[in-house]
């Protein structure tokens, strides 16, 4: 009997959806499942990749076309994940998720450039930045949403630290770039994995209730997205990198998260008012996994969650304000390519006004035709 993995094969092939055996292609999307949840009167939308194939070592930085719901909703969360030929969740001790951002053709509120995105998550992505009540991001209905995912398959890696930090050897330069490869020990021939990605949306109903949000990005790396961590030469081992910024808006906050890499300790974030004041702090601390290694949302050494602000009413910080952003990092070893980025959601009054517009019109063509 043919095996599954064949079978992918010969329909990646035969679809011709990549130019290579092992190139993917994340432009078909399909929705796999719809439910809700009664608890929280939320629907949930999952969608499904095409399968691919990886190799022990190999290395996934593709671009993709996000298909979302159609209609008029509010998002409260969006995450994803990568499972195998059986639908099961993989580990990050067999695929690390090194960052999966999404983004449409409308710019956001960030002020940094090249940041762009509505959606960046990293390996906590299993643990994704939820909103509470009432506040949800508002999609518009032409949309057109793309993404960028970047995956690891770190099974018989040499050093997983090295591969998830994407250290070249010293003859090489492209070590993560789409289709190359971390450096791995010898490994069986059929040491091949199906897996697919998927991704999860939930929303809430459009109505009077809905409190329209929209990203903001600070980067600590000024825009340039990544950088180095040195090794200490003496204690305390800790590497601070500061970003200030000033905000010419006024910002109501209503959830703020950092994005760290492996080794992080904390992100700490303070507004301070032109007059001197405090108006907000938040420090955003990742939880490492204790657990087995392939114990999912628990996996040992890795970092699976990231610790969220949240206000209600949201902190209002006057226009003006000095943005202090600053990442920590264990520096005891060098760490390759981390990140400190602050992501954080605020109050789309314009937005706002579009819904409640809406919303009046609707209830009022709906009483014009009951006459």
């Amino acid at each position: 009997m043919i095996s599954f993995r064949c079978l992918v094969v010969l329909a990646l092939f035969a679809f011709g959806s990549c130019k290579k055996k092992y190139s993917v292609d994340f432009d078909r999307w399909e929705l796999h499942k719809v439910e809700e949840d009664f608890a929280t009167t939320e629907t949930i939308y999952t969608y499904r990749s095409v399968p691919f194939i990886m190799r022990p070592g190999q290395i996934v930085q593709a671009p993709q076309h996000v298909t979302f719901p159609p209609g008029r909703y509010g998002v409260t969360s969006f995450w994803g994940k990568v499972v195998n030929e059986y639908g099961q969740q993989v580990p990050q001790s067999q695929v690390y998720v090194h960052h999966w951002a999404v983004t449409h053709q409308r710019k956001n509120a960030g002020y940094t450039p090249t940041q762009t995105f509505v959606y960046s998550v990293g390996s906590e992505t299993r643990n994704a930045l939820t909103m509470h009540a009432p506040y949800a991001y508002v999609p518009h209905p032409d949309d057109k949403w793309t993404g960028m995912v970047h995956i690891l398959d770190t099974r018989f890696a040499k050093s997983v630290k090295d591969c998830i930090e994407c250290v070249c050897p010293s003859e090489r330069k492209d070590c993560c770039d789409d289709n190359t490869f971390c450096e791995t020990v010898d490994y069986p021939k059929d040491s091949e994995a199906v897996y697919f990605l998927e991704y999860v949306i939930r929303t809430v109903e459009f109505d009077e209730d809905l409190v329209p949000v929209k990203p903001v990005i600070l980067d600590v790396a000024d825009g340039h997205v990544h950088y180095d961590v040195p090794a200490c030469a003496e204690e305390p081992c800790v590497h601070v990198k500061l970003k200030q910024q000033v905000v010419p808006d006024e910002l109501d906050i209503a959830v703020m998260v950092g994005h760290l890499h492996q080794g992080s300790l904390n992100m700490t974030t303070v507004a301070v008012a032109p007059d001197g004041s405090t108006k907000l702090q938040c420090i955003n601390a990742p939880t490492i996994g204790t657990g087995r290694s392939d114990e999912l949302g628990n996996e040992t050494n890795y970092l699976v969650n990231m610790n969220v602000c949240r206000w209600n009413p949201p902190a209002r910080v006057p226009a003006g304000s000095r943005y202090s952003i600053t990442a920590f990092y264990n520096n005891e070893k060098p760490h390759y390519g981390v990140m400190g980025l602050c992501i954080f959601y605020v109050v789309d009054y314009a937005e706002w006004a579009t819904v409640r517009a809406e919303l009046a019109a609707a209830e009022d063509k709906a009483m014009r035709g009951s006459h």
